[in-house]
């Protein structure tokens, strides 16, 4: 079947605030929005640079994302923000973040960030980071770079 043109895509931005440290977030973009309830891993690509970036909310609180360094200037274009530290992909590799959804249970251990060569920054150049959700339980050759933490 195929989809007209002028289909209205479904993305969406994401915060996944980490484990640790719930006032920063990795800020994901997705346009495959109904597979977030069986998210299980972040996927980043382990050569790209990665910003966590300072920004002031709506109601003035201070919170902190984390995005392609590449990309933050598009993401967050007309928002005052300060870049306040850099990651080579590679080193957020085994970060746990808080899951968005809990009612499902699961097998393994979850919610981490794991290394995938198939992230890319261009394959979405007017948004974020494509791919950076994985949700295994929908996608199979997801599901292999998953085991590789």
């Amino acid at each position: 079947m195929a989809i007209a043109e002028d289909t209205p895509d479904p993305s969406v931005f994401v915060r996944f605030p980490l484990k640790d440290d719930p006032r920063t977030s990795f800020l994901v973009w997705t346009t495959t929005p109904w597979t977030l309830p069986a998210n299980v891993a972040l996927a980043v690509n382990p050569a790209v640079i990665y910003a966590k970036v300072e920004r002031t909310t709506a109601d003035g609180q201070k919170e902190y994302l984390i995005l392609a360094r590449d990309l933050v200037e598009k993401v967050l274009e007309g928002e005052q923000y300060k870049i306040v530290g850099d990651y080579k992909g590679v080193e957020l590799k085994g970060w746990k973040y808080k899951p968005l959804f809990t009612f499902m249970p699961l097998e393994k251990p979850a919610h981490r960030v794991v290394l995938g060569g198939f992230v890319t920054t261009e394959d979405a150049p007017e948004l974020c980071i494509r791919r950076l959700r994985s949700a295994p339980k929908i996608c199979r050759w997801r599901w292999k770079t998953t085991c590789r933490c």
